[in-house]
């Protein structure tokens, strides 16, 4: 499961979206993937969704989940997905770091895993060791 042979990437054109990126979409450099497909996961959507009240402008968080909901599809995390996620947790913990409070992160990671898409972010450094399972793009956004 864990040997050198890597799972093949960029599958069509496609990539799934990490909730960073989602965040500020329209500031991002996408760079080599910027004409690509892009879809979500259900775990995006449920960080956008709890989001809405936390912050000082509630009616612009909720118009991004909407916009998040009507623009993408939204594949869902499942059965497998959930199998996955304990070799991710292993392999986050592996690398010296905690699950736990990356939770939401490791749940959008297996669900790219799980359909052998890549992964842009503009937070890599939350995935640190997954790489074996999936592929991180680092993204960066202006002024930040």
């Amino acid at each position: 499961m864990f040997g050198d042979d890597r799972l093949e990437y960029r599958v069509s054109g496609i990539v799934l979206l990490d909730t960073s990126v989602l965040i500020d979409l329209d500031v991002v450099d996408m760079g080599e993937h910027a004409d690509a497909v892009t879809v979500v996961g259900a775990a995006p959507g449920g960080e956008l969704a709890f989001g809405v009240g936390l912050g000082p402008d509630p009616e612009g968080r909720a118009a991004r989940l909407r916009s998040v909901i009507e623009r993408f599809e939204v594949l869902r995390f499942g059965v497998e997905e959930a199998k996955r996620y304990g070799a991710v947790a292993t392999l986050v913990r592996a690398a010296g770091r905690t699950p736990r409070p990356r939770r939401p992160d490791l749940r959008i990671a297996v669900t790219a895993a799980g359909v052998r898409l890549p992964l842009p972010t503009c937070n890599p450094e939350d995935l640190v060791g997954v790489g074996r399972l999936v592929d991180v793009v680092g993204l960066s956004r202006p002024g930040r």
